[in-house]
């Protein structure tokens, strides 16, 4: 499909790496009867390692396919052997604050990248490194207060559902 056409945002990768995320969630919690975790963790590893093992360029056009569904599976997995695990309040803490800049990582990650070259180890840790704190301010200092103002709207429009 052409980049920039309807049909190609219907088909590529950006919504099919979507419906993976929703279908994952919608599976967690729907389905929230208790699972062994071994059994996760094994799983999670074994697509972990096809992950590794698969020779797929990432520009094939099919390749997002393929590592988008093991990524899934990596992702459930690993989701549904956290459950079972006591997680660590301040390693919770960090993972909610990316959890909630994800979006703006999502975001400003292909931005970042435009304006550092990724032609080095170094380059692209530093790339990582100044999308995250990026990202994480981006949300702290106005995803969060639009998002609270738009709560307070939508409560008292004749709109809200």
């Amino acid at each position: 499909t052409v980049k920039g056409t309807l049909l190609h945002f219907l088909l590529g990768q950006n919504i099919w790496e979507f419906l993976l995320g929703i279908l994952s969630a919608f599976l967690f919690t729907a389905y929230d009867k208790k699972k062994d975790p071994a059994v996760a963790l094994k799983l999670a590893l074994l697509a972990g390692l096809l992950f590794l093992a698969v020779n797929i360029r990432y520009n094939d056009p099919l390749s997002f396919i393929v590592y988008g569904s093991l990524s899934f599976f990596i992702v459930y997995f690993i989701t549904v052997y956290e459950k079972s695990i006591p997680v660590n309040k301040r390693v919770s803490g960090v993972f909610k604050v990316l959890g909630d800049a994800s979006y703006a990582i999502y975001l400003f990650g292909p931005v970042i990248t435009i304006v550092i070259a990724a032609n080095s180890l170094l380059s692209k840790w530093i790339i990582i490194l100044v999308t995250v704190i990026f990202s994480i301010l981006l949300n702290q200092l106005i995803e969060r207060n639009f998002l609270r103002w738009s709560r307070k709207v939508m409560q008292h429009s004749k709109y809200a559902v």
